[in-house]
């Protein structure tokens, strides 16, 4: 604030307000230089969704018969559902034989173990190269975003973090 009290002329104003986006474009990720940080972080919240993905794809009734039933009025809707309340599609969930339940859950299982690997890794990935960062002290400002990735100590333990407190 100080700066634009002592301007003496609109140059001085532009060059302020270019740093200005330089630091903002920077904290976002923006610039040239934090890319692969951007890419790798892009590339975390990317798993969630295959989670969601893998849930759907055999823990979910299939979205088709839902919307089917939902299109329906009430009547149809009360024909699809069992002596025992439950509906047909969770029906058919149900009446899978045990060779093909336990088909299904393994290769459940195998996704959602690779899944939990690919984060593994790239978690660690992530937070070597910001610790890689702040130490060399080109991006001072992901100190924290270092911290707050690593909590508890989960990928990096404090001895080998080496840094300045926050």
């Amino acid at each position: 604030m100080k700066e634009l009290q002592s301007l003496t002329d609109m140059d001085e104003l532009i060059e302020i307000h270019d740093e200005f986006l330089k630091k903002i474009i920077k904290l976002c990720f923006l610039d040239s230089k934090s890319k692969n940080v951007l890419d790798m972080i892009s590339d975390l919240l990317k798993i969630p969704l295959e989670f969601r993905q893998l849930c759907k794809k055999y823990l979910l009734p299939s979205t088709q018969q839902e919307d089917s039933e939902s299109s329906g009025d009430d009547e149809t809707a009360n024909k699809s559902i069992g002596k025992l309340g439950v509906s047909s599609t969770d029906q058919s969930l149900l009446n899978l034989e045990s060779l093909q339940f336990v088909d299904r859950f393994n290769r459940c299982k195998q996704e959602f173990e690779q899944m939990v690997n690919s984060h593994r890794t790239r978690m660690k990935l992530l937070t070597a190269i910001l610790k890689k960062y702040t130490k060399k002290g080109i991006f001072n400002y992901l100190n924290e975003a270092f911290i707050r990735f690593n909590f508890n100590s989960f990928y990096i333990s404090r001895e080998d973090e080496e840094l300045d407190a926050v």
